[in-house]
């Protein structure tokens, strides 16, 4: 099973997960050119793709949907709650649209995907687990507040990509109006670097988790080396020794691998 964050942050978002063969997208949050750009640089075909899952509707997890369904022929995948909420113009035209119930599981030909319901600021926000059956990749992106089924699924997972959002004293003090910092702290918005430090201790302590990603980072309120620095002293206090990887907005994370050697 193959992983790779193509971009990650509030400018797009589009992460690649391929098995056996088979290979989707979650979220399409860059321009069509720019992701088939990203993934031809690292050896994908677009041309192959089986879907698009979409966790929620904001620009940045849709924005290159519509053209990349259309040009390439890929079904996109969503809720029957996004759905109904529709008359969204990135829906107009599309290859297929494939929908599922909250509470299902979404199965193709070698991996399924779970969705798990999360409090944001969208129509409806899912975070997901994929998985082939023997291994398992949790995305954790966009959650306001760690709910119990988060943590109960972000053990479970064999890799585990999880936001860190912010720092609180740069937002805090940074030029984002006062609504707007409230908005990224409150139950409906964004983690920061501390609530992800502890969502990776709480998981890892269950003994599953081998690789680690920190996503969703942001370029206002935060910095890469920050995001790392922090989130990596509440590991190591805890002697959790781990790799620990940094997706970025401008440049693709290197492809992640689950298997019998990682």
């Amino acid at each position: 099973m193959i992983i790779q964050v193509l971009a990650s942050g509030s400018k797009g978002n589009v992460t690649y997960i391929e098995n056996e063969g088979q290979s989707i997208l979650i979220d399409a949050g860059l321009s069509c050119r720019e992701t088939v750009r990203r993934m031809r640089a690292a050896g994908r075909e677009p041309e192959k793709l089986s879907g698009i899952f979409i966790t929620h509707d904001h620009r940045d997890h849709i924005a290159g949907a519509r053209v990349l369904s259309r040009t390439f022929g890929i079904p996109v995948i969503l809720s029957e709650t996004l759905y109904a909420a529709a008359g969204y113009p990135w829906l107009k035209d599309v290859h297929q649209i494939s929908l599922y119930t909250l509470g299902n599981d979404i199965h193709l030909e070698s991996m399924f995907i779970r969705p798990i319901p999360v409090s944001h600021d969208a129509t409806e926000t899912v975070n997901v687990i994929v998985s082939n059956g023997q291994y398992a990749a949790g995305i954790f992106t966009d959650l306001g507040t760690v709910s119990l089924p988060v943590s109960t699924y972000a053990a479970d997972v064999d890799l585990l990509m999880v936001e860190a959002n912010h720092d609180l004293e740069m937002l805090q003090n940074g030029r984002y109006p006062l609504w707007l910092q409230q908005r990224i702290r409150s139950n409906h918005g964004h983690l920061s670097n501390d609530q992800c430090g502890n969502l990776l201790v709480e998981s890892c302590r269950k003994g599953r988790v081998k690789k680690m990603i920190l996503a969703h980072i942001s370029e206002e309120n935060n910095r890469y080396d920050l995001a790392y620095t922090s989130v990596t002293r509440y590991l190591k206090k805890e002697m959790i020794d781990l790799p620990l990887y940094i997706a970025k907005q401008k440049d693709s994370l290197e492809e992640l691998y689950l298997d019998t050697t990682s």
